[in-house]
């Protein structure tokens, strides 16, 4: 079974859950963002938070879902959401994690 879209695990599990919740530390998110010299505002800053609370909204159904793909007790593998899209780089990157996953 392969499963498409899948999103990318770039936030640790208290993260998430912080994210999930709409608890994320504006703050240090805000600190991070000037230190890296981005200008920095309350609604980039709350954007972003909802970005997270979305993401791990997502990755928590994409748990839940892997579990339920598990139970069919048949070789499963991912492909990863591809932010530009496919073209043929992006093909080619599919491919890859196939292979990597052990398909082919």
């Amino acid at each position: 079974m392969i499963v498409n879209l899948v999103r990318p695990r770039d936030l640790g599990d208290a993260d998430l859950a912080l994210a999930r919740t709409g608890k994320l530390d504006k703050e240090a998110l805000r600190a991070d963002l000037e230190s890296a010299g981005v200008p920095v505002t309350k609604t980039l800053v709350d954007g972003l938070a909802a970005t997270a609370r979305d993401h791990a909204e997502r990755r928590a159904l994409e748990d839940a879902q892997r579990g339920l793909v598990a139970d069919f007790g048949v070789p499963s593998y991912e492909l990863p959401r591809l932010a530009g899209g496919v073209d043929l780089g992006g093909l080619y990157d599919l491919a890859a994690s196939l292979k990597e996953q052990g398909l082919a």
